[in-house]
């Protein structure tokens, strides 16, 4: 992959799926529109399980789930493997029934807003000036 010249100081992770490599039918059925018709031969295949390709490299994450996010499980992985991997992040399991991606959905709900509010303190407390 080639550098974008771009850099990222932190990453907000919605209710994300780390391991879309996984014989789950829910995880992996966006594979081939990612990868294309062969995707077991793409050269990105390996970016698909986070567990494998995570370095003391990445920047600081923000991840959220709720209860009745169908990928609660996959984010509770995802809070393991960036603490193995002593990287830098804050996990909010909201324990309320809302839906996957509950904040995007609804930004200004009570929830939304609040986790939104939580994304935005956490850029900006990792945002850096130029000298």
């Amino acid at each position: 992959v080639e550098y974008c010249g771009f850099d990222f100081n932190a990453v907000a992770a919605i209710c994300p799926a780390v391991d879309l490599l996984s014989p789950n039918f829910l995880m992996n059925v966006n594979v081939p529109i990612l990868l294309g018709n062969k995707p077991r031969k793409s050269k990105f295949r390996k970016y698909l399980d986070v567990a494998r390709i995570i370095s003391k490299d990445f920047p600081p994450f923000y991840v959220n789930t709720a209860r009745n996010d169908f990928l609660r499980k996959q984010c509770y992985k995802f809070n393991d493997i960036l603490e193995r991997n002593n990287i830098e992040h804050q996990f909010h399991d909201f324990e309320k029934p809302l839906p996957h991606v509950f904040n995007v959905i609804d930004p200004f709900s009570k929830y939304g807003d609040m986790a939104n509010t939580e994304i935005a303190e956490f850029f900006k407390a990792r945002m850096k000036t130029k000298a």
